[in-house]
């Protein structure tokens, strides 16, 4: 087996069970790592925090501690590296362990089954280095961040901000069509850090002056690009409140490139957070949409908004939450989530975009449910300027679909039985062909067109099922309805 690193990676085996230990050792030297071998996690713990690795291969299930208790671990440390969990639990559980990491801020890769083939240890390098090489490493992977959180305000003062951009894939094609912008600083002693640094205790005004910043960065990054021949649409975050707060149409007028080619900027936000005044909202994206700025909603799935209320507004792209779309190819429950994210964003006539792509399973799993765009470590981590530059040069090409079998219910039924096999026993007959309307993102008329019924019935429906299931809206029903 040839090695797969140009560089020396050096990788870490946390497992207790000593052949298997012997063996990955054995294995990624033999693939030309650096490799420091544990039993337990306590002689880990002693050694890491030194002397970070680049990969960590970790048992989930060991003798003193267990997955859960090392990732805290590595949040405590700002482990920079990636981890790669080994186990022979069920691929569920795995996968919400993985999933706990992501939300610590930890990278990872897709679970190592056991028992594993030595081929796959080469394939985990393969991942690493696909990350590694559109990743911006730290100078030093042993380096800490500041125990002091920065301030976004100290930040802008500094001139430390800067943007990275994640790519965003069209499904069909291959081609890049757009990018998220992700602020970062760019630290003089310590190097670039996430925005988690500085973002965490900001205030609503900091967060007001990060956002004019960021519009006035990324048009200006826009026209850069364009001068390189890459055109794209580019999308931003920000809190809702800044959008009641700040006079973005002023601020999008002032800023915005005055090329005819410019496709305009799309705004995100978080369906975690309330919309507040509808009418004031929609107000503002008419205006926004003057200047070229549409609306994207983050997260989606997260949440507790009414899809009701976001059927009033006008946006572009309907954005799935990572937790969703990883392991969506061998969760039946996740990939039924992101297909009625598809339905309802299509319904709306927007694009569907999964965040949060890491393998192409997944990805071949969306593209089959008619996903229409994708970002995610697959493609690219964000990258700067330069990077995003180069990854239009080079290009993505999508691995040709091979026919899905269509996904069984628990029962041996069709995907789209699910809901009857799942409530048959809480809901009537007619209950259950009216929730499979709203899960398919149909409006009242809609629903009573199909089944009917007069929009009153079907309303007297949909509030006896949200009753029944426990939910206070449509967003809280389909939660319902994946824990089930």
């Amino acid at each position: 087996m040839d090695a797969v690193p140009s560089l020396r990676v050096r990788c870490a085996v946390v497992e207790d069970n000593e052949g298997l230990r012997a063996l990955l050792a054995r294995t990624l030297v033999r693939l030309g790592c650096e490799v420091a071998a544990f039993d337990s996690a306590e002689t880990f713990h002693a050694i890491v925090a030194a002397e970070a690795p680049d990969i960590v291969l970790l048992d989930v299930n060991l003798p003193d501690a267990d997955a859960i208790d090392v990732i805290r671990f590595l949040r405590e440390i700002r482990f920079a590296g990636v981890l790669q969990l080994v186990s022979g639990l069920r691929v569920d559980l795995l996968e919400s362990i993985r999933q706990v990491a992501e939300r610590h801020g930890i990278r990872t890769l897709p679970p190592l089954a056991k028992p594993f083939r030595v081929q796959e240890i080469g394939e985990v390098l393969e991942r690493h280095a696909r990350l590694a090489s559109v990743a911006a490493k730290p100078a030093s992977s042993s380096a800490r961040a500041p125990e002091t959180v920065l301030s976004v305000d100290a930040v802008l003062r500094a001139g430390w901000l800067r943007f990275h951009y994640q790519p965003k894939v069209d499904l069909k094609t291959g081609r890049l069509v757009g990018a998220e912008a992700l602020a970062r600083v760019d630290h003089p002693d310590i190097g670039i850090l996430p925005h988690a640094d500085f973002l965490r205790e900001a205030s609503a005004g900091e967060l007001d002056r990060l956002t004019e910043a960021c519009i006035r960065t990324v048009t200006r990054d826009w026209s850069l690009l364009a001068d390189s021949g890459v055109e794209l649409k580019i999308s931003i975050n920000m809190p809702v409140a800044t959008l009641h707060r700040l006079p973005l149409g002023e601020t999008l007028r002032r800023e915005r490139p005055k090329r005819g080619n410019w496709p305009g900027l799309i705004l995100e936000i978080s369906e975690r957070e309330s919309l507040g005044d509808l009418d004031r909202v929609a107000e503002i994206l008419a205006q926004l949409e003057i200047y070229g700025g549409t609306l994207a909603i983050d997260n989606f799935g997260m949440g507790y908004s009414s899809a009701s209320r976001v059927r009033d507004l006008t946006f572009a792209e309907l954005k799935i939450d990572h937790s969703f779309v990883k392991g969506c190819a061998t969760n039946p429950a996740s990939l039924f989530f992101c297909q009625t994210a598809v339905t309802l964003a299509h319904r709306f006539g927007a694009v569907a975009v999964a965040e949060g792509v890491e393998n192409p399973e997944d990805l071949a799993a969306l593209r089959t449910i008619g996903c229409d765009i994708a970002q995610g470590a697959l493609f690219s981590l964000p990258v700067p300027l330069e990077g995003l530059i180069e990854f239009a040069a080079v290009g993505w090409t999508l691995p040709e679909l091979k026919p899905v079998e269509r996904r069984q219910s628990p029962g041996g039924r069709r995907a789209e039985d699910v809901l009857a096999y799942r409530f048959r026993e809480r809901l009537t007959g007619r209950e259950l062909d009216v929730l499979k309307n709203v899960v398919d993102g149909h409006s009242n008329k809609q629903a009573a067109r199909q089944l009917g019924l007069s929009p009153r019935t079907v309303e007297v429906h949909r509030s006896r099922i949200m009753s029944k299931l426990g939910a206070r809206n449509v967003a809280e029903l389909l939660r319902v309805v994946l824990d089930n």
